[in-house]
């Protein structure tokens, strides 16, 4: 409809009405562009509040993995400084016999959790990251995974559980393995005596390879105990950062 009154001024030479017309198709683009750019903003401010909150989700989760990388690293060195004590003062294990397969059995289980990362991976890999605004928060995230990641090539070792474990083959039965698997030593079938604790400390006495891994049990348990303080106090700073975020 402009258009056309706009062919029809110039046959007429109407310059005052042509240049009214002009104005009036210029306006109408720069006003579609701008309703199409908010409505783009909007878009991507919707899609980046889902993000937050997803982002939020993830890292609580990441929050009660470390809480429970926390504890098993602790009992992981329990464990490890029981043996020790044992193999120094065998009669350590009268009072609770049935700690000694315990120990023996879990001081190498992994006290290094696993952090998948989805939602940050998933706005690295999509390129949505830039869809968060706040430079702080993706500097903080990015830091965050990058610092796990390298440490995950420590915590995440096996090398010294394998060498722990092929040392200490056939001390335990099989009755003992599965009661410790399936944490039953409450249960009468599987209960340790002190004579089979005393004969099991004793053969682990003899294991001169194992004995000489404990201090690289405890130093790996550790490590892991170290790098989950840390990284859980990250995490709850970067929850209070977007929390701070999602406040309307």
């Amino acid at each position: 409809m402009i258009l056309g009154r706009l062919r029809k001024d110039l046959v007429q030479q109407d310059w005052i009405a042509i240049t009214v017309d002009i104005v009036v198709v210029i306006i109408s683009i720069l006003l579609a562009f701008q309703i199409e750019r908010w409505a783009d903003d909007l878009r991507s401010r919707n899609l980046e509040q889902d993000y937050l909150l997803r982002l939020q989700q993830d890292l609580e989760t990441e929050v009660t993995r470390m809480d429970q990388a926390l504890d098993n690293a602790q009992d992981r060195i329990q464990a490890v400084k029981f043996l020790d004590q044992a193999v120094n003062d065998s009669s350590i294990v009268i009072d609770s016999p049935s700690k000694l397969p315990w120990a023996l059995e879990t001081a190498t289980w992994r006290s290094y959790p696993q952090i998948n990362a989805f939602v940050f991976g998933e706005l690295q890999s999509s390129g949505n990251l830039t869809l968060i605004r706040s430079e702080s928060l993706r500097r903080n995230l990015t830091n965050h995974y990058t610092t796990l990641q390298h440490y995950s090539h420590v915590g995440l070792d096996l090398q010294a559980q394998h060498q722990f474990e092929q040392v200490t083959a056939g001390i335990l039965s099989i009755d003992e393995l599965v009661a410790v698997e399936s944490n039953s030593w409450a249960s009468d079938p599987y209960s340790v005596s002190e004579a089979r604790a005393l004969e099991i400390v004793d053969d682990f006495s003899r294991k001169e390879g194992a004995i000489a891994l404990l201090p690289s049990l405890v130093q790996h348990h550790t490590f892991n105990k170290k790098v989950m303080y840390e990284s859980k106090e990250r995490v709850q700073e970067i929850i209070v950062q977007i929390d701070t975020l999602l406040s309307p």
